[in-house]
């Protein structure tokens, strides 16, 4: 069974999906639909997908691109991410479910910096998969908390899962609010392979097992 462990580092991981490669979001308050799948700098494929509630008791797909911004205006964001940093956001407002990430190939690790809007407090949690069934649990869950701020310093929390193994297939990002208008995460980063430091650390914890 693979072993996991919570980091608050970006540099931890070795591939990035910055949300602009491969794939396209709508701009504003536009179609629901939009294009998949996304690729890394290594050319993994990640598919994005987010439940809204409709209010009705039913599940829409709706999801926003935006760009982080010191401006207003229907495609940027005033947060706390990176200059012109590219966002992914569940901007539907409450009661949104978890932004779901699934891979075509499976990672060793995913992270991103998560934020809400300005002013607010928020915990934002992170869900690992090994499995895409419908029913699977996590098979670990990390939480980090953080306020939305105003300015693009790139404070916003890093919020990421590591493995000994190559077993993670999917991600939920989430908050334990209702936030207004939903959360938003930055560059999506990924740990391709399991790092030499992890995979010690797997070694010595079957030796210590099996008693030698």
């Amino acid at each position: 069974m693979a072993n996991y462990t919570q980091t608050s580092n970006h540099r931890d991981f070795d591939d990035v999906i910055d949300w602009s490669e491969g794939g396209s979001l709508p701009q504003g308050d536009v179609d629901p639909l939009w294009t998949n799948p996304f690729f890394s700098t290594a050319n993994n494929r990640i598919d994005v997908s987010h439940t809204v509630d409709d209010g009705e008791g039913g599940l829409i797909e709706k999801i926003r691109r935006l760009d982080q911004t010191s401006d207003g205006g229907s495609t940027n964001f005033r947060g706390s991410f990176a200059p012109n940093e590219k966002l992914v956001s569940t901007v539907e407002g409450r009661d949104d479910g978890p932004l779901t990430l699934t891979f075509d190939t499976p990672v060793a690790g995913v992270g991103a910096r998560i934020s809400v809007s300005p002013t607010q407090r928020f915990t934002g949690i992170l869900r690992v998969y090994e499995s895409t069934k419908r029913d699977a649990v996590p098979v670990a869950e990390y939480t980090v908390s953080g306020t939305g701020g105003f300015t693009s310093t790139e404070t916003a929390p890093f919020l990421g899962a590591i493995s000994d193994q190559a077993n993670i297939v999917c991600a939920e990002f989430d908050t334990a609010q209702d936030c207004d208008f939903g959360f938003i995460i930055d560059s999506l980063r990924l740990l391709t392979t399991p790092t030499a430091q992890h995979s010690r650390a797997r070694a010595t914890r079957k030796i210590r097992k099996n008693g030698r």
